[in-house]
C-alpha cells in the first residue's frame, strides 16, 4: 500500500460493505486510531457508540472531514511494566496534579 488515505484521529463513517455488515458495524461512526501497514489496507477504527475498535479496510471508510484530538481518546493514563511483563504501577492524570 502506498500513502494512507486517512489520518490519525480522523472522523470516519463505516460504509455498508460486506466486511462492515459481517462485523455488525455498517453505518457507524468512529475515529482512526491506527494506520495500515505496508502490506494491507486495514485501519484501526474506534467506534463511537460501542466503545470498541475494529479493523476495517480502506474502501469501507468515508471521511467526515472532521479531525479529533489525541485527548479525545487517550486520557493520559499509563502503566509501567517490567521486562518480564510484571505490572509495576499505574499513573492516572489526577495523580500528576
Amino acid at each position: 500500500m502506498s500513502k494512507a488515505r486517512f489520518s490519525y484521529y480522523e472522523r470516519v463513517v463505516v460504509g455498508d460493505c460486506g466486511q462492515a455488515r459481517s462485523l455488525g458495524v455498517a453505518d457507524k461512526t468512529g475515529m482512526i486510531l491506527g494506520l495500515p501497514e505496508e502490506s494491507d489496507d486495514l485501519y484501526h477504527v474506534s467506534l463511537d457508540d460501542v466503545n470498541e475498535a475494529v479493523l476495517i479496510s480502506e474502501p469501507c471508510l468515508r471521511s467526515t472531514g472532521v479531525f479529533g484530538k489525541r485527548e479525545d481518546i487517550y486520557d493520559g493514563s499509563s502503566v509501567r511494566v517490567s521486562e518480564e511483563g510484571e505490572i509495576l504501577g499505574f499513573t492516572f492524570p489526577e495523580d500528576s496534579q
